[in-house]
Order: C-alpha cells, then sequence, then structure tokens
C-alpha cells in the first residue's frame, strides 16, 4: 500500500458508463445512504463504501468491501441504530474492477436543500479536509488531489433530512450522466 494509494472519506459507485462517481463527506454525512440509493434503485454498482484508495497520479479508484456501518431498525424494538452488515447483504451489486473518477459530490447536511456545481479550488480545499492518511505521504497526497480537483467535475449536495438526500442522490445521477457540470 505504501506509496500506491491516496485515501479519501468517500464512497464510490459505477455508473452504467463504466465510471465512478464519488460521495465525499464525513462520517455521518449521508455516504452510505446515497450509494446504497444509487445502487440499490438506479443500476449502479458499488465500487467501496466509507473509504476511497485512489492511486497516487491518476482518479483510478481501487475497490475495497468491507462490512458497513448502515442505519436499520432493530428487529425486536424498531428502533433505528446502526449496526455491522456485510456489504454484500446491503448492496445489490458489488463491482470487483478499478474504475476512473469522473465526478464527485461533496455531501453537507445543513439548513437549505439544494446542488450546486463548484470550481477546481474549492474542490481541492474539500477533497484535502477529506483525505485520509494512508499509503503516500503529505506532498504526493497534494498532488493527486489537485488532480482530482482539476479533472473531475464537482457538485455540492446540501440536504435539510436524510428523506431529502434519498430523493436527492439521483439527482447527481442525471447531472453525471449529462456531463453538465463546472
Amino acid at each position: 500500500m505504501r506509496d500506491r494509494f491516496v485515501g479519501l472519506h468517500a464512497g464510490a459507485v459505477v455508473t452504467d458508463n463504466n465510471q465512478a462517481m464519488l460521495f465525499i463527506g464525513p462520517s455521518g454525512s449521508g455516504k452510505t445512504t446515497s450509494t446504497s440509493v444509487l445502487v440499490n434503485s438506479h443500476s449502479c454498482h458499488l465500487l467501496t463504501d466509507e473509504t476511497v484508495f485512489i492511486h497516487r497520479r491518476t482518479s483510478l479508484v481501487e475497490p475495497f468491501h468491507r462490512e458497513i456501518r448502515a442505519v436499520q431498525p432493530d428487529p425486536e424494538t424498531g428502533v433505528l441504530k446502526k449496526k455491522s452488515i456485510h456489504v454484500d447483504v446491503f448492496y445489490d451489486s458489488v463491482y470487483t474492477q478499478p474504475v476512473p473518477a469522473t465526478h464527485g459530490v461533496f455531501l453537507e447536511p445543513g439548513s437549505y436543500a439544494g446542488i450546486r456545481p463548484i470550481y477546481p479550488a474549492e474542490a481541492l480545499k474539500r477533497l484535502i479536509d477529506n483525505h485520509l492518511y494512508l499509503g503516500c505521504d503529505y506532498d504526493e497526497a497534494l498532488v493527486t488531489l489537485g488532480l482530482l480537483a482539476k479533472d473531475l467535475s464537482f457538485v455540492v449536495l446540501n440536504y435539510k433530512t436524510y428523506d431529502q438526500l434519498i430523493s436527492m442522490a439521483p439527482q447527481t445521477l442525471k447531472i453525471h450522466r449529462q456531463q453538465k457540470l463546472v
């Protein structure tokens, strides 16, 4: 792993055109929710959840499957709790080959709902904020994050509730397919 990968706190799905779309944000921001909506209802495939490994100096995302922590109702009480679930049980389709990323979605819970494109400078700042220290040293990671900020198209998805996130996640797929980002 050393000097091979740059890590991001993100999830990734593979779209019907064999490209990866990243969902980026801290714990609890909706990465698992967004990826599961697209995989289980919109013909995408899970590439990775929670941690994205990007081959250094490229946009190539490595598959990384592990147990996930997802909100599920307790069978006895019905109360929603985070629990560990094997990725093959939670997702309808899991992808096993590396795929180039072309789009990124920064997930941001807040006071309003909407999707807005952002420019590379803002994307770079947000990528740095979500960088995970694994694999490459920081200078090498900055080179890769800079390339991603320049080469990928990014949006910010703001939402107030998880129901809004669930309804808005498919819109990012439509934007991805239309290639109409900044």
